[in-house]
């Protein structure tokens, strides 16, 4: 496509722009006229209204009185509610503080409850513990023994690594809870299966602690070893204990103590944790309680509450060479001499859920915190709600208060008659009107000359340009006789005359169609002629003539020769006329010459026309 449709296409976009921005003025135009007109309506309503101004001031005013006392009301409410919060947010800071150290202190007592290890007996194994003077008795415990279940349970605080011959009081305190947990445990089942029992259940004191702390250092001091030994208890040292801590004291018997002894070549050197002692407690009450054929069920007897037993109870760890001895020592209270040495206060027992007298009202106080903080939390949303309440009541009236001040500045500034603001608004709508009109006056204009250059681009689009260097060629095929017709000779043009005519015309004569024989052969291609390459010119006005080599050589033409080269180089008749050139190879005759020479002649008026116009 040449560059004329491009350029069109060029300036159909341009222009396309330019009636798109004044499309957008325009309506920006209009929008700006209908404000306008509003504005002019609102100055006529505001004029027709400024006749009563003075009535509408004055109930201004009095509305702005009422509005300024309910502001001050409504502001005096939230300095109240305001108060009132912040003695609500320090109740509530006091009752949160309050609960948090009662939840540390239930904490604190959730700790000193420990988890003991438990046993369920034999159901049949618990009531043939109250037929011992039945036959039988041994052989059905021995039977039956079995079925008893035990549990072992230790604390994460069992891991800590201890001394075993130098367990403190505190620890052996707790090893004296452990295995007075288990032993109750016992004594409830066989007490709840009918069995009468001669004691209850045991408990721990200061004096029953340093009782078997005592025996066992007195194992230590004896070196006792009860696997080398006659006999299993080393009663000297159990004895001297006694007398030691204000019991009676029986030479050669042992009247306190349920001993179980163990040997492992480990326990010279191993280092015990309390979880391994409890270990070894467990495992000792758990064979003196199922399998004690050994001792015809003495231990049994001792533990369960049926034989030699007491409510006193303590519990120490002995280790001589490789034999590790646990010490469980009863204590009846008819056995104390002296009450000056044995202390039997009871200590609580948290494998039992006993806790001291003081973290016992820990539970109660934590709940009774509990209510307050919530009542006050309560109290103190409640009270925040009353003040955004307050509060958004008074910014409402201060709304109302302000709306009206500005009322009453506006009524102040009009004017009985003043129709200033009436003529401001209407020349204003002069303006906006006649710039709406300029704008659509502008884009009508736009448009006409868009839809011009839109026809020119179509119709541009069914003409392609013809390369100024190509022979033109005809639109359609053409037969050319096989002997050219001479032409018809055109009417000799007018005579020019130096003056210009004031409306010169084209001449409407064109040369006659050549004549088409009656036995017309089948057309053949069209080839360019001889005279073709003769006469042949660009729009420059640069002849081409063809030399021996067939290569074109450019000569300069003169104004009129150029002139007349483009009238028929371009015009319909410029086709018609090199229709009837001779084909490349036929002679050249004198009438063809004679042709196209009156072929010239019959130009010279448009070549007249044409110089008239560009000079």
């Amino acid at each position: 496509m040449g560059t004329g449709r491009q350029s069109l296409e060029q300036q159909v976009q341009n222009q396309e722009k330019v009636v798109k921005e004044l499309t957008e003025k325009v309506q920006t135009a209009k929008k700006n006229d209908e404000a306008a007109a509003q504005a002019v309506e609102e100055a006529k309503a505001n004029e027709a209204s400024a006749s009563n101004v003075d009535a509408q001031k004055a109930d201004v005013a009095s509305q702005i009185l009422t509005a300024e006392k309910e502001v001050a009301v409504a502001n005096e409410v939230v300095a109240t509610e305001t108060k009132d919060v912040a003695a609500a947010q320090a109740a509530n800071q006091q009752a949160q503080e309050a609960l948090k150290v009662a939840e540390s202190e239930a904490a604190k007592v959730s700790t000193e409850v420990k988890q003991p290890s438990t046993v369920k007996l034999d159901g049949d194994f618990a009531q043939a513990l109250g037929n011992k003077n039945i036959p039988g008795y041994e052989e059905d415990l021995q039977m039956m023994g079995p079925s008893n279940e035990f549990t072992f349970v230790s604390e994460a605080s069992d891991e800590t690594v201890v001394d075993i011959n130098n367990l403190n009081d505190d620890q052996l305190t707790d090893l004296s809870h452990y295995t007075a947990g288990i032993i109750n445990q016992v004594r409830n089942q066989v007490r709840k299966a009918g069995v009468q029992l001669n004691v209850g259940n045991a408990v721990v004191t200061k004096g029953s602690v340093k009782f078997a702390k005592d025996v066992a250092q007195n194992y230590r001091n004896d070196g006792w070893d009860a696997f080398t030994q006659t006999q299993p208890h080393d009663t000297k040292a159990i004895n001297d204990a006694a007398t030691a801590n204000g019991l009676v004291a029986e030479p050669n018997k042992n009247v306190y103590e349920d001993a179980g002894m163990a040997r492992l070549d480990t326990y010279r050197s191993q280092q015990f944790t309390l979880k391994d002692i409890k270990q070894r407690i467990f495992d000792a009450i758990q064979a003196m309680i199922t399998d004690d054929a050994k001792s015809k069920w003495s231990h049994t007897e001792s533990l369960v509450g049926t034989g030699i037993s007491g409510e006193y109870l303590g519990t120490a760890i002995s280790r001589v060479g490789d034999v590790v001895t646990v010490h469980i020592l009863q204590v009846p209270a008819n056995r104390i001499q002296d009450r000056s040495k044995f202390d039997t206060a009871k200590i609580n027992n948290p494998y039992e859920g006993e806790v001291s007298s003081s973290s016992n009202g820990a539970a109660a106080r934590l709940a009774s915190l509990k209510v307050t903080a919530k009542e006050k939390a309560e109290a103190l949303a409640t009270q925040q709600a009353e003040l955004e309440k307050a509060q958004s009541h008074a910014a409402e009236l201060t709304k109302t208060l302000l709306q009206l001040k500005e009322k009453e500045t506006q009524l102040s500034k009009v004017q009985s008659g003043d129709q200033s603001a009436l003529v401001t608004a209407a020349d204003r709508k002069v303006q906006t009107a006649r710039d709406l009109a300029s704008m659509q006056a502008a884009l009508d204009s736009a448009t006409v000359k868009l839809d011009k250059l839109k026809e020119a681009l179509a119709t541009a689009s069914t003409k392609p340009e013809v390369p100024a260097e190509t022979p033109v060629k005809p639109e359609a095929p053409v037969e050319t006789p096989s002997k050219p017709v001479q032409p018809e000779v055109p009417v000799k043009p007018e005579k020019l005359t130096p003056a210009t005519p004031q409306a010169p015309a084209a001449p409407e004569e064109a040369p006659v169609k050549p004549m088409t024989p009656n036995n017309s052969a089948k057309p053949e291609a069209s080839i360019p002629s001889k005279m073709d390459n003769i006469s042949k010119s660009d729009v420059s006005g640069t002849k081409v003539a063809a030399d021996k080599g067939n290569q074109a050589v450019s000569h300069e033409l003169q104004p009129v020769q150029k002139v007349t080269n483009q009238v028929m180089a371009t015009g319909p008749k410029a086709t018609a006329y090199q229709a009837l050139l001779p084909k490349t190879g036929e002679t050249t005759n004198s009438v063809t010459v004679l042709g196209a020479f009156m072929l010239l002649l019959g130009s010279l008026p448009l070549v007249g026309s044409y110089m008239r116009k560009h000079h």
